[in-house]
């Protein structure tokens, strides 16, 4: 009987202490937005977790001519933990393909219960395109009409006007007129 009473406290702490260990704290995941950004941007690197840990942060390039470059950067804290890679990283953010890896750092205290890795999470960075050329305006009116200036509507509508003609040279005692709808020259009346 009193084997009994020893055997069973012994039983639930090693029953609580399994529990607590399937549910340590640490590093779970890696989420990295966004996942395409311009050379003068920056991608927030979020560690996904519980517990107080010293984390790691990995970028990693490979160069456009093959050259592997890296780079760490750590942090002591709660988890969520966020990071933010931008042109303040020595040579990041270059164009290329990046990866980012977090890890809590060993033998630190606090410690996240052993060293832990992510998953790997890649981005791009990218320049930006140019804009595609605009398509020349092409006039719509019919020859010798144009369209009235703030008369094209999104839904295709607009308004033509006819092009008036430079006034002619009128032979002497006439005038060059011009009503909007015919032009020409008539004589002087004195």
């Amino acid at each position: 009987m009193n084997s009994l009473r020893i055997f069973a406290p012994a039983a639930a702490a090693i029953l609580l202490l399994a529990a607590h260990s399937a549910h340590a704290d640490g590093i779970t995941s890696l989420k990295v937005s966004p996942l395409v950004v311009a050379p003068n941007g920056h991608v927030e690197a979020t560690v996904q977790g519980t517990g107080t840990c010293m984390v790691r942060l990995w970028v990693m390039r490979e160069g456009p001519d093959g050259e592997p470059w890296s780079l760490s950067t750590q942090k002591q804290g709660s988890l969520p933990m966020q990071f933010k890679v931008d042109q303040s990283m020595k040579g990041a953010l270059k164009e290329g393909k990046y990866q980012l890896q977090a890890e809590s750092v060993p033998n630190v205290v606090p410690s996240c219960p052993k060293a832990q890795k992510t998953e790997i999470v890649s981005f791009k960075v990218d320049e930006p395109r140019a804009a595609p050329p605009m398509a020349a305006f092409v006039n719509p009116c019919p020859p010798g009409w144009s369209v009235i200036p703030g008369s094209a509507k999104a839904g295709g509508a607009f308004t033509c006007k006819p092009v008036k003609p430079a006034p002619a040279q009128c032979p002497p005692k006439h005038e060059w007129f011009d009503d909007g709808c015919v032009a020409g020259c008539k004589p002087v009346v004195y």
